[in-house]
This record gives C-alpha cells, sequence and structure tokens, in this order.
C-alpha cells in the first residue's frame, strides 16, 4: 500500500478510539476526511457513530445518505421510515455501507432516489 493509504488507515484506527472516548471531538476532522475521500466506507461509518452519539441524528442521517450517494428522499415515505428505523435502531453500529446496504435488502443494487 502507498503512504497515503497507510497514513489513512492509522488515521481511521486512531479515530475509532477516539470515537468510543470522545465523539464530539472528532466530527470537524472526520467531516473533513470524508469529504476528501468520499469512498472510504470506514471514515463513513466513524462519522455517522460520531453524529450520532453527540446527538445530531439529523446529521447523521445525512451523512448516511451522502455516502450511499442519496442526495434527495421523502420527507415522509417508507424509505424514509426505514432509514430512519436503521439509524435508531442499531445506532449506525453496521460498520460498512455495504453492510448497511445488505440489511436494507439493496446488496448489489444500485440506490435509487425516491421522488
Amino acid at each position: 500500500a502507498g503512504l497515503t493509504e497507510r497514513w489513512l488507515a492509522a488515521t481511521e484506527l486512531d479515530l475509532e478510539r477516539r470515537v468510543e472516548v470522545d465523539p464530539a471531538s472528532t466530527v470537524a476532522e472526520l467531516t473533513e476526511l470524508t469529504a476528501g475521500h468520499p469512498f472510504r466506507e470506514g471514515l463513513w461509518a466513524l462519522l455517522m457513530t460520531a453524529l450520532y452519539r453527540v446527538g445530531r441524528q439529523a446529521d447523521a442521517l445525512a451523512a448516511l445518505l451522502d455516502a450511499l450517494g442519496i442526495y434527495q428522499i421523502p420527507v415522509v415515505g417508507v424509505s424514509a421510515v426505514r432509514w430512519i428505523l436503521i439509524l435508531g435502531g442499531v445506532g449506525v453500529c453496521i460498520g460498512t455501507i455495504a453492510g448497511l446496504r445488505a440489511c436494507l435488502g439493496q446488496a448489489d443494487e444500485p440506490v435509487e432516489e425516491k421522488r
């Protein structure tokens, strides 16, 4: 692995520990890292977990939707309710975006926007 990949892996491990101890202190750094490395599912999972643990469930849901590439969902509807139940029910502890997609029954399927 390249130097950047090794740095990201080490940073992610450090952030995992920090999210457990003081999630509020990690939100800004995780927000910046997910913006710079949008395909790193572990960073997204950590961001969602940190946001959820500091009481920012709406922001955790927004991060989840960003990670999945969903930029618009209905305010009221089955899909919105499913997202909220998953966020609240498991506390964003799925671990990976792929795991979340599997949980939703969307493994290997593109996620479509609902209008």
